[in-house]
């Protein structure tokens, strides 16, 4: 197995690519891409224990050439590199870089993964894009699992929700269906809320105004901080300091399904796609729940995971139900909130709160005081 440092050398060794580094990640993009995306490999990094991981995208490879790939490929259709040799992860750099810069891959004579000299053949992908698919059908599927939520997943607190409504497409209509799923089709796993709302959909937070799930968020984390919740403080947290969604910040805010809708239980506008919700969440809710759990696993300092949507929290526990177990639950008034403690299988465990919808009356300032003076008997977390 390669040290990681013989990693890294292996990626630079590649002219053509460009390396970036944010705190103890590596990243590898190729400025001259032909396609949409100029991201090659992310996530690199060094673990306490000297071993690493990291990952090299296949999604514009060619069908032959993802086959030699299927047993390091996770959901995102990403190639984790640890463990290949120095010899196999040349060879998917080179897959990569090909896939990148040719309009079609030219899949002739390249050769297959070898161990000891020996070609070795693995199953081909379950999905595969297929070439009768639209434009749209495309950038639909590009969008499924290579994002997960915007600011920091090694941080102590995270916020489920179950999906976007896509504001930029349908409230404030600053992008097209098409335009947004671009954008979206080239995040990567965790995002920056600022640069997305603002740099990438052009609306600017100052234009919201009244109570929405992110006032309820912001109560919390400054809860958390010792800080009074209230409309002022709220407001200078989320849409004049804009610290929510930060990725710098020691927070996270996760959705559950990738695409946005205008509405929860209509297919629209994908029912050329899914003829209902439910083949939609058929198709891939085991998958993202695989992702959001492996992210937990990897970032060790997350505390306690927020869920504030009743259909979200039967989701959680029917598909985490052995992992489950509650713990307590309590009322502030007419509000209820129960705690549950979610074992990970590698000797951790984090705290899940469900809570009443964050929204429509059915959750307060004071109650979220509350919350967070029964939480402190559990966990301390410090968002300073």
């Amino acid at each position: 197995m390669l040290a990681f440092n013989e990693t890294i050398k292996i990626f630079q060794s590649y002219s053509e690519l460009e390396e970036k580094i944010s705190g103890n990640r590596h990243q590898f993009q190729l400025p001259q891409s032909l396609q949409r995306g100029k991201e090659l490999a992310r996530e690199i990094k060094c673990n306490q224990d000297g071993s690493y991981n990291g990952y090299i995208h296949a999604r514009y490879m060619s069908v032959k050439t993802r086959q030699k790939y299927a047993h390091v490929t996770d959901s995102r259709e990403m190639i984790n590199i640890k463990g290949l040799t120095a010899l196999q992860l040349n060879e998917a750099i080179q897959d990569g870089i090909q896939s990148m810069t040719c309009k079609k891959e030219d899949a002739v004579g390249i050769a297959s993964l070898k161990t000891n000299q020996e070609e070795i053949h693995y199953a081909p992908f379950t999905k595969i894009q297929t070439q009768t698919d639209s434009p749209i059908e495309k950038l639909v599927h590009s969008c499924l699992y290579n994002w997960l939520g915007y600011g920091n997943p090694n941080g102590q607190v995270w916020f489920i929700g179950t999906e976007e409504g896509g504001a930029e497409i349908w409230r404030q209509q600053t992008k097209t269906l098409k335009e947004s799923l671009s954008i979206r089709s080239d995040f990567n796993l965790h995002m920056d809320f600022l640069d997305v709302w603002e740099n990438q959909y052009d609306i600017s937070l100052s234009t919201f105004s009244g109570a929405n799930v992110w006032n309820f968020m912001a109560a919390f984390l400054l809860n958390f901080n010792g800080q009074e919740a209230n409309s002022n403080t709220i407001k200078d947290f989320v849409f004049n300091n804009k610290l929510l969604g930060r990725a710098d910040g020691k927070h996270y805010l996760c959705e559950l399904f990738p695409l946005p809708k205008k509405t929860k239980n209509s297919i629209e506008p994908y029912e050329k796609i899914w003829s209902s919700v439910k083949n939609y969440h058929d198709e891939v809710l085991e998958k993202r729940f695989e992702l959001i759990k492996n992210t937990i696993i990897d970032n060790p300092r997350v505390q306690i995971i927020f869920s504030y949507e009743k259909g979200l929290v039967e989701l959680i526990k029917q598909n985490l139900s052995s992992s489950l177990e509650q713990i307590s639950i309590w009322k502030y008034g007419n509000q209820q909130y129960s705690l549950f403690q979610l074992k990970l299988g590698v000797g951790r465990t984090v705290l899940l709160l469900s809570t009443p919808f964050f929204g429509q009356g059915q959750i307060s300032y004071e109650g979220i005081k509350d919350c967070v003076r029964h939480l402190n008997s559990y966990i301390k977390v410090s968002l300073c």
